[in-house]
């Protein structure tokens, strides 16, 4: 009787014992998707609350630059990510200087946070894809790089297409040749496409 009353005891603190060891491995698994879920958000909450949406919808943002709709009403307007921070200073629709069409221009202070060199152009294009809409058809913007000839700051021209060192803050001028003056740009922070979430902002 008493070999049998050890046997209980003994199978008794055995499982207790898994159990232990399950709780703190379900607690290690929580933690580490929480961790992930936390990492994956962290740069969409950098660009902003806002969801680029059609004009039929309306959404509250938290950002004071942006309108319910995402479309950008004030400067500057700091966009903060993991490789880059660009804080845009102004913008402006008008002809290219070499083929007179129309082009769209960004001011900015670009600031590079990766180790490697990189172009703000580059850069810029590599996080958000520029897009504008007829109704019928949604066309990606091409840069507009030979189009700057008639701009008066052209240090800041050809800033926008120099390898910026790590650490460093330049001002630059980037730009996108338009299908036409009067549609609205709207810039889609790509990583976000993949999600379907298409947040970002929009220049009219």
């Amino acid at each position: 009787m008493k070999k049998l009353v050890l046997s209980l005891l003994v199978a008794t603190f055995a499982l207790a014992g898994c159990g232990d060891t399950n709780k703190n491995n379900t607690e290690e698994g929580n933690s580490t998707e929480i961790e992930s879920t936390a990492s994956s958000t962290k740069m969409e909450s950098t660009i902003s609350s806002t969801k680029v949406v059609d004009s039929s919808e309306k959404q509250e943002t938290q950002n004071p630059n942006l309108d319910e709709n995402g479309v950008l009403i004030n400067y500057p307007y700091s966009i903060d990510l993991e490789g880059a921070t660009y804080n845009i200073l102004s913008s402006k629709k008008l002809d290219g200087a070499m083929t007179g069409n129309p082009i769209i221009i960004l001011e900015m202070e670009f600031t590079n946070k990766k180790q490697q060199p990189q172009s703000p152009y580059m850069s810029f294009i590599t996080d958000f894809d520029a897009q504008q809409t007829d109704g019928k058809t949604t066309t990606t913007l091409m840069g507009a790089n030979t189009e700057y000839g008639n701009l008066d700051d052209q240090e800041a021209v050809k800033m926008g297409d120099s390898n910026v060192n790590s650490g460093v803050t330049v001002k630059a001028i980037i730009g996108y040749t338009l299908q036409n003056k009067e549609q609205p740009v709207t810039f889609i922070y790509r990583p976000s496409q993949i999600s379907g979430q298409n947040n970002g902002f929009i220049i009219k």
